[in-house]
Order: structure tokens, then sequence, then C-alpha cells
């Protein structure tokens, strides 16, 4: 434990790739974004309560649960909604931004895809002429022009854009239809899986093996690919024949993302990049029992979730801190014992705003954000984190964006007796019922807003930087976390308190020089090391050497 510790990234076999090293991810789902100014679809107000359901939907859900609803609930989000945006993610500092499914497809969440080879133009400019380019399978749509737009438009502000790729169609697609007609006469019968487990619902699974599906879904990435496009997500690493042929025959990214937290991807030949959400996890277990761990148990957690890969994966690992499948991180901190949980298969699940319920939860996520954010590898976020939006797995990880240009949204509401002892001031006792307002959490964006600002100022130093952990005095070894950044001369000192109490030690650095605390506005003029150092307890404090 009072050895030095070194993780050099100099040492590290380079990935194909390395544009993608060490970068801020942004997930959207494009639906619940933003809307532009087109009128794409009918769709619901932008501001109206998450909890509470239209008239049509009252209607439907005779036949369904609540839960059913936001899976057909369209908000009318777009492609010229993010392109609007596109100055906010770039003030955030944002790198990457990761589109779920953008084919077309009848389905809200784009992932009954019935055809590859165009934007769908419910999310792009409506026009009835480009459902007409689609049915001829002919020509450019002007969807696929707004899209090439976005890309042009990210590219210029220094965002790179990769999109979610199915691997798989809908019953709607052009393929599956023709065999439905024709049966095994069909010309692209062998286009698809035929096995009753292989499908499932509306999604049915294409044959990776058969050259003609190859050669349709290559050739659609190289079409995008052409207009400016970054690289592919795909959600499983088992179809390997598809993914080595997509990487041997063009030169995209491709990287994976697992359905679920229990999903470790070991196998990495068929993929330049991937997402590792078991980081936050451990890091979840970690701070929802402050009590019984320590720095020790923190640095196994940080340097396992690093270790485990290839060391040519180290900078493209991307550690999300929420993704619009998985639930959001406010909510994972204020429900520790339901990780990954949908609401409706539990219903003892706080969906509560968890500001009403303490500062705690707050916290937490900034010490996650400055954990992810400099240690090495990529992070992400979805969309809306930095606003403070909370909620559980899909579909509540999927509420639309919270805007302050849309503000006051309509209020939303949970079960009054989920919460012991409430002191909450809006309840309805005889239903049963507490309500909360939804805004803009103006200290969580404004602590993601001035901290990412800073990572991007010094983003060599965390893109290039060797990871170091000093030695530390023993009083205070098993309760504060400490690591360096180092990159030639310049250097970023983490400190994190991982104890109920506030710490005062000696806290080496790595050369002498002028240290500076950019947060907090603190400087410290040629020194070796900061005698009597103190640090608030659960929080966590950045130096930067330049």
């Amino acid at each position: 434990e009072e050895e030095n510790f070194k993780y050099n990234l100099k040492d590290f076999k380079p990935n194909k790739f390395e544009d993608f090293n060490s970068l801020f991810w942004y997930q959207i789902d494009v639906d619940k974004f933003r809307k532009g100014s087109a009128e794409n679809i009918d769709s619901v107000a932008w501001n109206i309560s998450w909890a509470e359901l239209t008239e049509e939907e009252k209607a439907f859900k005779q036949k369904n649960s609540w839960y059913d609803m936001p899976y057909f609930r369209r908000y009318g989000g777009d492609l010229q909604g993010i392109i609007e945006k596109l100055d906010y993610l770039q003030d955030l500092g944002v790198d990457v931004i990761l589109l779920n499914p953008v084919f077309f497809s009848k389905s809200s969440n784009k992932l009954e895809v019935a055809d590859h080879f165009y934007i769908s133009p419910d999310i792009a400019t409506g026009s009835k002429k480009d459902y007409e380019v689609i049915e001829k399978r002919s020509g450019t749509s002007e969807s696929d022009n707004l899209f090439k737009s976005l890309l042009d438009e990210a590219h210029d502000r220094g965002i790179k854009v990769v999109i979610e790729f199915p691997l798989h169609t809908g019953k709607d697609h052009f393929a599956y239809k023709d065999i439905e007609e024709k049966g095994k006469e069909s010309l692209f019968y062998d286009w698809y899986v035929h096995e009753d487990d292989a499908n499932s619902g509306n999604i049915v699974m294409l044959n990776h093996n058969n050259l003609e599906v190859k050669e349709y879904l290559l050739n659609s990435l190289i079409k995008f690919r052409d207009m400016g496009l970054d690289g592919i997500m795909v959600s499983s690493l088992q179809d390997r024949e598809i993914l080595n042929y997509i990487r041997d025959n063009s030169d995209i990214f491709v990287c994976a993302l697992p359905l679920d937290y229990s999903e470790v991807f070991e196998d990495l030949d068929s993929t330049d990049a991937i997402f590792n959400l078991r980081s936050f996890a451990d890091i979840l277990t970690l701070f929802s029992y402050f009590s019984s761990y320590n720095s020790s148990s923190l640095r196994t957690t940080l340097s396992l979730n690093t270790l485990r890969y290839p060391d040519s994966f180290i900078g493209s690992i991307v550690s999300p801190i929420s993704t619009i499948d998985t639930e959001r991180a406010l909510s994972s901190f204020i429900n520790i014992d339901e990780i990954n949980t949908r609401a409706q298969e539990n219903k003892n699940y706080k969906l509560i705003k968890p500001s009403m319920l303490g500062e705690s939860a707050e916290k937490k996520l900034q010490l996650t954000l400055i954990l992810l954010a400099t240690y090495p590898g990529s992070f992400m976020i979805a969309y809306g984190d930095e606003a403070g939006m909370w909620g559980a797995s899909d579909p509540d990880s999927r509420k639309p964006m919270i805007w302050g240009e849309i503000e006051p949204y309509d209020r939303d509401y949970d079960v009054l007796s989920k919460y012991p002892d409430p002191n909450f001031k809006d309840v309805d006792n005889v239903n049963d019922l507490v309500f909360y307002s939804r805004e803009v959490d103006r200290d969580i964006y404004n602590f993601f807003s001035s901290f990412m600002s800073l990572r991007k100022e010094k983003e060599d130093i965390f893109k290039y930087g060797e990871l170091i952990f000093p030695p530390l005095p023993q009083d205070v070894s098993g309760e504060v976390l400490v690591y360096y950044r180092k990159f030639r001369d310049r250097a970023a000192v983490i400190v994190v308190n991982l104890s109920n109490s506030r710490q005062k030690f000696n806290l080496p650095l790595p050369f002498k020089g002028t240290y500076v605390d950019p947060l907090s506005k603190k400087n410290y003029d040629n020194i070796v090391g900061i005698d009597d150092f103190e640090i608030d307890s659960k929080s966590a404090v950045v130096l930067f050497a330049d």
C-alpha cells in the first residue's frame, strides 16, 4: 500500500482509433432530447406529466399496464432539435454524441428497422417525398441530407457522432415483408434466422452468415460513413461474424455496449472500444455503504475495472454514469438495493426526485463524475444527467429532456407510503400521493459545466497522462484516496475523502510548482507538498499544476 504505484499510458499499445481515447460521451434518445422546428409526427406536449396519461393512453391502458405507455408515446424530438442544441453540447464539453437508432422505422425507439439505408423521416424532415424515396429504394432523401447536416455541424464543433446500429430488422423491413408474402420462394428467405427463439416480438434476427446480409449492412454503413458518420455501437458481441466482416472491410469505428450490468466483455477482437457498466455498478456499491469501505477498496475497484481489459483498450474503455436503458445515477443512489430495476417490477422503487431526500445523491453524483472523468479511459452520461434528471430503468430513464426555456413542467407524483416519516409539503394523504416538480437542477448543472470545462481545458493530461498512486500518511491511508495524472510538466492531483469526517493531512505532490484548485479558487504557490491539507467528508478536490 505504501509503494508508489504507476500506470503509464505511454507504454500501451495504441488503439486503431486513438482519437476515440479518453473522451466525454453523451447519449441521446432522439425522440426525447429536443423538438426542432419541423412538425414530423403527432406528439404529446413536451412538458406533460410523465405519470399522467393522455385520453388516448387511458383507453389503451385498459389492455395494458401503465409502463406500456411510454414505449408508444412520442414527444417529437428530432435531428433538427439536436442541431439546435449543438452549441449547448459543445459548451458542456461533449466529445462524442451517441444516438439511438435513426434508420427508417415505425417504432418509437427505432429498433424495429425497416431499412438500414435511410434515415427515418419522422425524426428528420417529415417529408412525404422521403417516404416515396424509401419505398422505391432509390435516391437520397431530404432526411438523409438533414442527417449529413447534423454530422457536418457537429464536426465543426469538434464533436464526433456515433449511432446505435441494430444487427436485426423489424417485421416491416422490405425483405421480411417479401418473405411473409412469398414464403420460402422469397429471394430474401435466407436473410433471416427461422428459429422461434431467435426472434422477439416485432424484432427478427438477420442471418449474419449470409453474404448478402453482410453486404447489405456493410453498404449501409459505407453510405453513412461517406457522409461523415464517425462510428457505430452494437449492443452485443455475440454477432462476431458480421462485426469482423464490417471491421475488415471498412474504416468505421465499432464499439459495444452490454445489455446490463452483469455482462462483461472479455473477447474483444471484434470491437474497437467497449462500454464498461461495471465501473458505475461497483462505485455505486461502495458509495451506498460509506461506513464499510475505505480508500483501498475504492482504489482496487477502479484498478480492476481498468486492468480487466487489454492494454490497447485502456484509453477507449467507456464508463457510463447512466445510459438510456439503465436507471439514472441519481435514482440509483436512493435505491441502492434495486440496481437496474424497472419500477413496474418493484412497487417499492423510489421514483421521487432524489433531492427531496437530501443532498446525498447529488454529492455522490459529483464524486462519481470526478472519479470517472479523471481516471484513464472515456466516460459517458445520458442526456439530462447534467440537468439532474432521474428515473428507474427503461422506460423511466427515457423521460423527455428538461430544458429551462420550456419550464414549467407538469408535476409528477409517487406513492407517499413508500417513504417512512416523510417531511413533504405537497401531498395527497387521501390518495397516498406525494407530488414534486421537474426543472433543471442548477447546482448539478453548474458543477457539471464547470468541471467539464476544466477537463476540456486540461484534456492532454487525462488523455496521455500516467496514473500514479502516491504513498500517504498511515493515519489517513484508509480514509483518503489520492492519485495523480501526470503528463510532461503538467499534472492533476485528485483527492477523495471517503470518510464521514473532515480530514487534515500532509498531501504529497508530483513535483514542485504552483497548484490551483479552480473550483474553490485556491492557489498553492511554489510547493512540493501541502502541509495540513484539509478536505470535507465525502468530497473530492482536483488540483492542477501547469
